[in-house]
């Protein structure tokens, strides 16, 4: 069986006069914050440049494919020519 327990805690006010952990943060770590916070945008900044840089790339990558593609059949076909050729060529003389 389950039974209610409540505790009971007598406790300070935080913003009672003197009180040394609010409203009075240590001048290193008020600066180690503003450190932070401005690193955080630096690097918030180089992540937005660096995706916008790996978009470009990631469309440039995709049209290098497609062209390659392209370059690709335009060879196989100027293949299948030469190939068609040298057959004809050493095939004999042709009669006319």
């Amino acid at each position: 069986m389950a039974s209610a327990v409540t505790f009971l805690y007598r406790t300070r006010p935080l913003e009672k006069p003197g009180n040394q952990y609010v409203g009075n943060i240590p001048q290193p770590t008020e600066q180690l914050v503003n450190d932070l916070v401005q690193q955080n945008l630096h690097l918030t900044g180089l992540n937005e440049t660096l995706s916008a840089e790996l978009a470009r790339a990631k469309d440039e990558n995709e049209s290098l494919q497609l062209s390659l593609m392209e370059q690709e059949e335009l060879h196989g076909a100027t293949a299948a020519r030469i190939q068609a050729l040298i057959e004809r060529a050493s095939a004999g003389p042709v009669s006319a």
